[in-house]
């Protein structure tokens, strides 16, 4: 399942694997998400602060308008997608929200999502700072470096404002789960059944 834009895809095709259905979601032409470009000269990131909150407000955007989650949650039900990978180009930012979506569904604590949420800053560390250094060659203002450092990572803040935003709409992450995304007490039963032990 990719969540990319179509620019993104075109930049970088799935491989196509005997056996493996690539399927785009809608996000591909809803124009949620910016390259890192169009980020960077964006006169709203001027620093860290600017690039927090600017990531902070992508995530409540994607509670605001989750047709792609709902999508998500539709194949995570139909028994013949079990074996579900979702991506996007960084794999921490619509994937990230996306990964955390199925936790609370099946019915994960708030601080576990939050701390495997975390772990892109873990596992996404070297390639993070190859990036870095090679903007730091290119770009002499130690504020847009700080702005891109925390585009590159995540931070609670991020996914902490998506689940703020579900509360606030919906008054609760579950009532966002029924409301926001159509997923019902039978079929979350149903998703708990399939993906846990």
């Amino acid at each position: 399942m990719d969540y990319r834009t179509d620019a993104e895809v075109k930049a970088l095709p799935d491989p196509v694997i005997p056996g493996i259905q690539n399927i785009r979601t809608d996000a591909g032409n809803a124009g949620s998400t910016a390259d890192l470009t169009s980020m960077i000269s964006s006169s709203q990131m001027k620093d860290e602060a600017s690039a927090v909150q600017m990531m902070a407000g992508f995530n409540k955007q994607m509670v605001d308008s989750p047709k792609f989650y709902v999508q998500l949650m539709e194949l995570l039900n139909d028994p013949s997608h079990i074996g579900l990978l979702l991506h996007c180009t960084a794999g921490k930012d619509r994937t990230g929200l996306g990964s955390a979506i199925i936790l609370l569904a099946l019915g994960v604590d708030e601080k576990t999502v939050m701390e495997d949420y975390l772990l892109s800053n873990v596992y996404r560390a070297e390639a993070n700072k190859k990036t870095i250094e090679a903007l730091k060659a290119q770009v002499q203002d130690e504020n847009v470096i700080a702005a891109v450092t925390a585009l590159m990572g995540v931070q609670k803040e991020f996914l902490g404002a998506a689940i703020d935003e579900m509360k606030a709409k919906y008054g609760s992450i579950d009532a966002f789960l029924e409301k926001g995304l159509g997923i019902t007490k039978a079929e979350r039963a149903k998703l708990k059944a399939m993906y846990t032990e």
